[in-house]
């Protein structure tokens, strides 16, 4: 990844200012965005200040809440690391299209999701399950 340059609120695209919007709420405001941004493929990533940083379901509940807030407006995201820390990376979306372009929302997805689980049925573990 290298060091790429920060990138400004006021030199981002109409995309990435979308996905900026959606991590200002995420965070509470744009005054308390305090991670590095800079420019993704047409998107933005987020890079975390600190190598502790982390996402969860439950606790703060922040990994729902973001996830949520992705489907809800159409915006794809990424979690990875880059070196040792952690890194979001958005990316605006339709909600049509080819596979690569469209997000559906959270209700179609989830739904896929449980019924893929029930058509397959739970995992067997080796050695446990008969």
């Amino acid at each position: 990844m290298g060091k790429t340059k920060k990138l400004e609120a006021r030199d981002m695209t109409p995309a990435q200012l979308d996905c900026y919007r959606l991590w200002c709420d995420f965070r509470g405001g744009e005054h308390h965005v305090s991670e590095t941004v800079r420019p993704w493929s047409d998107g933005i990533q987020i890079v975390f200040k600190y190598s502790g940083s982390r996402l969860s379901t439950t606790d703060d509940w922040s990994l729902t809440r973001l996830v949520v807030m992705a489907h809800d407006r159409a915006i794809r995201a990424e979690v990875g690391t880059v070196g040792f820390k952690l890194y979001v990376a958005l990316t605006k979306r339709k909600r049509e299209g080819e596979w690569y372009e469209r997000h559906p929302d959270l209700d179609t997805n989830a739904a896929k999701i449980r019924k893929d689980i029930a058509e397959r049925g739970p995992s067997r573990i080796y050695r446990i399950d008969p």
